[in-house]
């Protein structure tokens, strides 16, 4: 970190210390300073010098976000549990795009000669995060038809299980091979099942479950949906042959009422090929219960009241566009009253979804993106 004159550094994976390691930093290029500690709330919690050669530590510290500040420089850092809990069934997960979101060069990246997603997937595992979405491309998997490299993804993937983490496969993006002027979506459905069913079988110790497109009822697909529907069956039949075990989902929902979509997909016999309602949303915490109705009275006319609601994707924009410019030139990233308002809203929104009956949570996203030209920090 970058703060004037002076640079600051730790051995710390992502400024994320476990509460038995000491805190131990490197600071250059602003003499001896008197660093005071104090936790998030602004309590204090101690006092240091960093020493002539510019090292600077602190005694272990219990869980919880810090900030060091000392003369006009300041940064925070934060200390997470030794053996977080790791229930296989756990309701919260986050989205990562690890392989997109933490590719080398996303991110400064000093730890690990550079290895982004090692030090995201590390940092998943240290949070005590099980279950993560990761995004993958099929046109990357198989650039021509029938040869399959699964080797990038499956990089990730065994960098994520080393760490207890297991992922959600959003499968994407028609290989060339296959595309069709003005269509988006897989035109040869024996393709896409032996495609996902060999990828379903590679990755069987990594994945979980797959779901296949995101928001099909926004841009990423111009077909009608019932060609939608006949490539996710086909997806899904491709899946539950390359593994038995691994779960299958619709692709993600951006809301119920996008012009008849969710109720037409539904209409072409998915139950029978998919385990749940796959969706997304940004609404407020006010609103959620509304929200969560609209899905169940969905479910219900659809016949299958009891299924499950799967939220791959949930999200704010309560603290609004980013108010820092952050080290990329031309992004923006949070002030510390934005990653506040973020914290609590990720807090919140975790247990109004379990109130409401949401098998599982998303939060969007852990990882570095942003959107809307820049000015949207996700990360």
């Amino acid at each position: 970190v970058g703060l004037g004159v002076t640079k600051v550094s730790t051995d710390a994976p992502g400024w994320t210390f476990t509460e038995d390691e000491q805190p131990l930093f490197r600071v250059a290029g602003c003499g001896t300073v008197v660093w005071s500690l104090e936790d998030w709330k602004g309590g204090p919690c101690g006092v240091a010098t960093n020493a002539a050669d510019g090292t600077l530590e602190f005694p272990r510290l219990l869980p919880g976000y810090y900030w060091l500040r000392g003369g006009t420089n300041e940064f925070s850092f934060c200390v997470v549990r030794r053996d977080p809990c790791r229930d296989v069934g756990s309701f919260f997960a986050t989205d990562s795009a690890l392989s997109e979101c933490s590719r080398p060069g996303a991110y400064a990246c000093p730890w690990y000669g550079g290895d982004s997603v090692r030090v995201t997937a590390e940092l998943l595992g240290r949070c005590g995060i099980v279950h993560t979405r990761e995004r993958l491309y099929w046109s990357a998997m198989e650039p021509k038809c029938g040869e399959y490299d699964f080797s990038h993804f499956l990089s990730s993937a065994r960098k994520m299980k080393e760490n207890g983490v297991y992922a959600l496969g959003l499968i994407s993006s028609t290989p060339s091979w296959m595309r069709r002027p003005g269509r988006s979506l897989p035109g040869d459905l024996i393709a896409t099942y032996r495609f996902m069913a060999a990828a379903a079988k590679a990755f069987e110790p990594y994945y979980d479950a797959w779901e296949f497109w995101n928001e099909p009822d926004l841009r990423s697909t111009s077909e009608p949906v019932w060609e939608y529907a006949a490539a996710l069956k086909a997806a899904a039949l491709g899946a539950r042959a390359g593994s038995e075990t691994t779960g299958v989902l619709p692709g993600s929902l951006s809301c119920i009422d996008s012009a008849g979509f969710a109720r037409t997909m539904f209409e072409n016999d998915l139950p029978k090929y998919v385990q749940a309602l796959n969706i997304h949303t940004y609404h407020a915490p006010k609103d959620l219960a509304r929200w969560s109705a609209l899905n169940r009275s969905f479910l219900a006319d659809c016949g299958i009241p009891d299924w499950q609601v799967w939220l791959t994707e949930s999200g704010t924009d309560l603290e609004s566009h980013g108010r820092l410019p952050s080290v990329f030139k031309g992004l923006m990233a949070h002030d510390a009253e934005q990653e506040m308002i973020v914290s609590e809203f990720a807090v919140k929104d975790a247990v109004l979804q379990r109130f409401h009956g949401t098998f599982r949570n998303w939060l969007f996203l852990f990882g570095v993106y942003n959107e809307r030209h820049g000015e949207k920090d996700w990360g």
